[in-house]
């Protein structure tokens, strides 16, 4: 049937016409994606660069806890007691929402609480100690970031040797401040939110299901913001903020079904204990954040097809 005969029927006998139309091209837009993104990640060898920062992850992850527990001993720690609230117990939760361990150490605790645990234990002094050995390490980091970024978003800027250690040396200095900073709002929103529930007088019932729901959100805005930063700044060249929402929405989305699986793997299919024994929390570690690594990288694939495709479709509209 031609444009023609179908413009003279009446208009529901479109509707099925127009739907397949719309479908078939959603479904031709979504393999073409895939297929771009597929060529695009085998060109950058996603694999190779997953492997840099987990690495660089596992480097500086302890110093990290150890300078941040430092400064909320330092900043929020007072304050925090005398309002009846925890912000150790909320670097926990963030902990708990990046490293999503089911399985429990000694005396039915996690790993995020066993490391905090022995950090506390050693007092104020280790954190500043450490304090020369993170930033130099962390820079690590951030500079491997940087570098799987560049190859990604096709970037020929670069900051140099010198210019990228200040740089990276300052993106720790800032991230550990920003993270200060949303401990202590969330602590204090937290405490409001619970006098809230006591002012409406609400049920247990409702407060656990408002609670959870609560718990969710706030964990998915914590993980879309922190990529959302990742991707629009570290870069040596600023991208633009559609590129870096949508590389964020895409590995927030791709990392709660990351978790979601991983969880289910563990506690329903694997027995890391049985062939790991004691290093079996260490090799789920690694495992999870080589996972955690791709998706990232991942994300910044896609924003990169979408700004791509973006940029053909306009010089098409230009050109016609």
């Amino acid at each position: 049937m031609n444009a023609k005969d179908q413009a003279q029927l009446p208009r529901y006998r479109r509707w099925p016409s127009r739907l397949w139309r719309a479908a078939s091209g959603f479904a031709a837009a979504v393999k073409d994606y895939a297929v771009r993104v597929f060529e695009k990640a085998d060109d950058d060898n996603i694999f190779v660069l997953a492997s840099g920062l987990t690495f660089s992850v596992l480097v500086a992850a302890v110093p990290f806890l150890f300078i941040i527990v430092a400064l909320i001993s330092l900043t929020l720690e007072r304050a925090a007691q005398s309002a009846g609230i925890e912000p150790i117990e909320q670097l926990r939760r963030y902990l708990d929402v990046i490293v999503p361990f089911i399985g429990r150490g000694g005396a039915g605790r996690s790993l995020p609480e066993e490391v905090i645990e022995s950090v506390l234990a050693r007092g104020q002094a280790i954190g500043i100690i450490s304090f020369g050995a993170f930033l130099w390490f962390s820079t690590r980091l951030f500079g491997s970031i940087r570098a799987v970024l560049r190859e990604v978003f096709d970037l020929r800027q670069s900051r140099g040797i010198v210019q990228g250690k200040i740089f990276d040396a300052e993106m720790v200095l800032v991230s550990s401040v920003l993270l200060i900073l949303n401990i202590g709002i969330t602590v204090v929103f937290n405490l409001a939110k619970a006098q809230s529930f006591e002012f409406l007088g609400l049920s247990q019932t409702h407060i656990g299901i408002l609670e959870a729901i609560y718990a969710q959100v706030t964990a998915f805005a914590f993980i879309f913001l922190l990529f959302l930063l990742l991707y629009k700044y570290v870069p040596a060249r600023r991208i633009p903020w559609r590129m870096a929402v949508a590389a964020a929405v895409f590995t927030a989305v791709c990392f709660e079904l990351l978790k979601l699986a991983f969880t289910l793997y563990l506690t329903q299919l694997a027995n890391f204990r049985s062939i790991y024994g004691g290093i079996a929390t260490l090799v789920i570690v690694v495992i999870w954040l080589y996972y955690l690594a791709i998706v990232f990288v991942l994300g910044a694939e896609v924003a990169q097809v979408h700004e791509l495709r973006r940029v053909r479709r306009h010089q098409m509209e230009v050109l016609e």
